[in-house]
């Protein structure tokens, strides 16, 4: 955190959201390192908390309602729903939409429309990290 701050100034280091990023992120924190976990929610989550390999059948999540419904999910909730059903416990605080899924393209104003309507706020990462 030290390194980053003293080589980059002020900046938002963004990260992936798994059960570890947890402790980085309290350590950023307390050394002035704004960081900011994301969350994926058009991707598969294994029982440790991080994503599927792209090589693994249903990495890649491809119905547009379900990855805006899993978008909101991560954030309110906190955490994912890992391939075998488990539990994660994940502070996300920002969601990644994947240019390359089409889906995802898809499901972006659908993630709005919901967040709306869940009153999840969503604005630029500098207004609240």
């Amino acid at each position: 955190a030290a390194a980053l701050r003293g080589a980059f100034g002020d900046l938002i280091f963004l990260t992936l959201a798994t059960p570890l990023t947890n402790t980085l992120k309290e350590r950023c924190r307390s050394s002035g390192v704004r960081i900011a976990l994301e969350g994926f929610p058009d991707r598969a989550y294994t029982d440790e908390g991080v994503l599927l390999p792209r090589t693994c059948p249903g990495a890649v999540i491809k119905d547009a309602g379900t990855i805006a419904r899993r978008a909101i999910a991560m954030v309110k909730d906190g955490g994912v729903e890992s391939v075998n059903g488990r539990r994660i416990d994940l502070r996300i605080d920002t969601i990644c939409i994947h240019g390359d899924n089409g889906e995802s393209i898809v499901a972006a104003p659908m993630i709005r429309e919901y967040a709306a309507g869940e009153g999840v706020i969503v604005g630029p990462l500098s207004s609240f990290v």
